[in-house]
């Protein structure tokens, strides 16, 4: 999901294509790596280079969005979370994709509720 500042030009459209954003700066959550890293192969696999100006956590994200000092890319619930009056959620596509891994100790016994948590990880069925 895109995170644009309500007076964008593209923040009317329910759908863009990331090559949409080519020209635009990014701004980006500082803790998820994994996901910058995913976003800017997506970024390259649409014919550009993103223009990452900023690492910070999700509030300041937000308030440099809302001021129109760039957009930022994240998941869906982080997007809701949030959105305000001057900040408007947008779908691209291709969408992006994240990947999450879960580690348990393969010499050792979990406890049961580490157990139950693998358990429910192995057998999730995204809605």
């Amino acid at each position: 999901m895109a995170l644009l500042p309500a007076r964008h030009e593209l923040a009317n459209k329910p759908s863009i294509a990331l090559k949409d954003l080519a020209d635009e700066k990014f701004l980006l959550a500082k803790s998820s790596t994994g996901f910058k890293r995913e976003m800017v192969q997506a970024c390259q696999e649409s014919g550009f280079n993103p223009n990452v100006v900023l690492n910070s956590n999700h509030e300041i994200l937000r308030h440099f969005v809302e001021e129109e000092m760039g957009v930022s890319l994240m998941g869906r619930r982080i997007a809701r979370l949030l959105c305000s009056p001057n900040t408007t959620i947008v779908s691209i596509h291709p969408p992006l994709k994240r990947v999450s891994g879960l580690a348990v100790p393969s010499k050792r016994a979990i406890s049961p509720i580490a157990k139950q948590f693998r358990d429910f990880v192995i057998n999730y069925k995204p809605r």
